[in-house]
């Protein structure tokens, strides 16, 4: 089992193999915790001819990131959300293109977050190493066992990649895939905005506009302080914590203190900092003010039947649900009030592939079903 690629000569001699290389199986392994960003600690890369792995706490992997991000080049990824986060947030670099095996399989018929081992069993016949999943990657030196494991996460992508990518166009799902595929390589989808991460906190749909804004500030002061601190975003204060801030929008130190569960250090270190969000919250005009998300739990009539119809349709395609549209999505509409088709659209949020497939018949059943 060769070792890790550890020193720079390794590195520019990997970097001139893959110089003709058009597509390469690409994976990461990381420490996500102790810090604001995941701790890279290992890539792994395969093409047809060679796999290898590169120790990025002993050399630079900068270069290499680079030449893997050249243009006219494909990184074959299995759920690559969060290793391309990590390009993007370490390196500031994202792949000219990239094929995702795990939403590829969601075109082809299988589950929305189907696991490697299974597509790999069910569409190749092989088997795939388990038995390092909750390995500790930041220890060296690193096993021949935990090598052989990464090794093994990138080894049979490419044969599934070609594998799914011939289904998919047998099926007429190949330009849908590459529409959803190439939202990965855009750097807006792995920026943390923080009024989407404000969306996201259980809770933010029960707040007013206004709370809603100071938790939006709220959530922004804590990136940048985690940030420049690089700690965890729960070691200055937790979901709840600025949920409750925004609820309660103290003023002062002591009522900022009061409000509890943020420790008397982080009101010493950071207590004008929170106050100050939370003061530009408050004072945010009243027609800029950011919509709170939909509410999780809707009772409407007119929302089972949209769900109706995206199961319906998802069915006769044979496509997961949820690819075509998530909860989240459908409850958009309930947010507040809808007067006419194109706030609907609005709401919806829906473009591409799934706007024309499913605008018209969610407005039909949102208008031709009783509200009560």
């Amino acid at each position: 089992m060769p070792a890790p690629i550890a020193t720079v000569r390794e590195r520019e001699a990997l970097i001139a193999r893959l110089a003709d290389t058009p597509k390469i199986a690409f994976d990461t392994e990381f420490h996500p915790e102790g810090s604001y960003l995941p701790q890279l600690m290992l890539l792994q890369l395969a093409t047809d001819e060679f796999a290898a792995t590169l120790d990025p706490l002993a050399v630079d992997p900068a270069p290499l990131v680079e030449a893997l991000c050249a243009p006219g080049r494909t990184l074959v990824l299995h759920a690559a959300q969060a290793d391309l986060a990590i390009l993007h947030s370490r390196f500031g670099r994202l792949p000219a293109r990239v094929f995702d095996t795990q939403l590829a399989a969601a075109f082809a018929g299988h589950r929305l977050q189907e696991s490697l081992a299974t597509l790999v069993h069910q569409r190749l016949g092989l088997e795939v190493s388990k038995g390092q999943r909750f390995t500790d990657w930041s220890r060296r030196p690193l096993s021949e066992r935990q090598i052989r494991y990464a090794l093994g996460d990138v080894q049979p992508l490419l044969a599934l990649a070609r594998d799914l990518e011939d289904e998919l166009r047998r099926r007429g799902r190949l330009a849908w895939f590459e529409e959803d595929a190439a939202r990965l390589t855009a750097a807006a989808t792995h920026e943390r905005d923080p009024l989407e991460l404000a969306r996201r906190i259980r809770g933010a749909e029960r707040l007013d506009p206004r709370a809603f804004a100071v938790l939006v500030e709220l959530v922004a002061t804590r990136e940048r302080l985690a940030e420049t601190r690089d700690v965890p975003r729960s070691r200055i204060a937790s979901n709840a914590v600025l949920l409750e801030l925004a609820r309660r929008q103290p003023t002062d130190r002591k009522a900022l203190t009061a409000t509890g569960g943020l420790p008397n250090a982080v009101v010493r270190r950071h207590g004008e900092a929170l106050l100050a969000a939370i003061a530009r919250g408050r004072s945010r005009d009243a027609h800029s003010l950011p919509a709170p998300p939909p509410p999780r739990r809707v009772t409407d009539p007119r929302l089972d039947a949209m769900r109706a119809v995206v199961r319906t349709l998802a069915a006769s395609l044979d496509l997961p649900a949820e690819l075509l549209a998530n909860a989240a999505t459908l409850r958009a509409p309930f947010a507040s009030p809808i007067p006419d088709r194109a706030a609907f659209a609005r709401a919806l949020g829906l473009t591409g592939w799934r706007a024309e497939l499913l605008l018209e018949p969610l407005w039909r059943s949102y208008t031709e079903t009783p509200a009560h």
